[in-house]
């Protein structure tokens, strides 16, 4: 089995309200996207990088892959109009896969990436076809209708937040999404919830629920930047 991954660094960011996407922003002297890259480059048994950009930033990749070490391993694709295409672009760029082999997919605003993570998916793919990071929610939930009524508050230990690096057998992955495509209403959030969607429920115990971590924040605000630095620079000092 090989290791192929999906780095998505498509998003525009609008909701952000800076002058370029988030993952372009500056963070401890360096992109928010190099954290991750850089921790998959790192990672001798992943074969190769589909790095999913926006069209307007082609050039600024072009000139940054030049110089990069390791950027034989990146191909570039092009991020779709949503999240699915956008994965489903990385997955065509990778080109042919063999059933069997291994898909990580991982989010570029989620700097906070290690080593470890990437070594528990690729020991976790050996025994099961898909898998996702997640953490206990530690807020009490409310259920609501879409009219703003109030339905319940479920039992939070029932509930976890998912979070990346996700990862699939090749042909797991694919089958999500050609149901996906027989599904054009469908509007996954993300690649294992769209893999359950899919699948029978007999199939769940195929996939696995790894042990994820608070600081691998999401960065959806200005103040997850401020929150994720302290992290990223002890997981830095922690690599010296």
């Amino acid at each position: 089995m090989k290791i192929y991954a999906i780095l998505l660094a498509g998003g525009k960011g609008t909701r952000f309200g800076a002058t370029r996407p988030k993952q372009y922003l500056r963070l401890g002297g360096r992109y928010v996207f190099e954290y991750a890259l850089e921790t998959l480059l790192a990672q001798s048994f992943i074969e190769r990088i589909a790095l999913v950009v926006h069209d307007d930033y082609r050039d600024f990749w072009r000139g940054y892959l030049k110089g990069l070490k390791h950027g034989q391993r990146l191909t570039l694709a092009s991020a779709g109009k949503d999240r699915s295409h956008s994965v489903s672009n990385g997955l065509e760029a990778l080109g042919k896969l063999e059933a069997n082999d291994g898909i990580v997919i991982h989010d570029a605003v989620r700097p906070y990436l290690t080593g470890k993570m990437l070594e528990s998916v690729r020991s976790i793919l050996t025994t099961h076809q898909a898998a996702t990071f997640a953490i206990p929610s530690t807020d009490t939930l409310l259920e609501m209708n879409g009219d703003g009524s109030i339905i319940g508050s479920p039992n939070r230990q029932r509930f976890l937040r998912v979070q990346t690096p996700q990862c699939f057998r090749y042909q797991t992955i694919r089958d999500a999404f050609l149901y996906r495509n027989s599904h054009p209403l469908l509007k996954p959030t993300d690649e294992f919830g769209l893999v359950l969607t899919a699948s029978p429920k007999a199939s769940y115990s195929s996939y696995a629920v790894l042990e994820g971590d608070r600081r691998n924040i999401k960065i959806t605000s200005k103040e997850d930047m401020s929150l994720v630095l302290p992290f990223l620079q002890e997981l830095g000092s922690n690599n010296n």
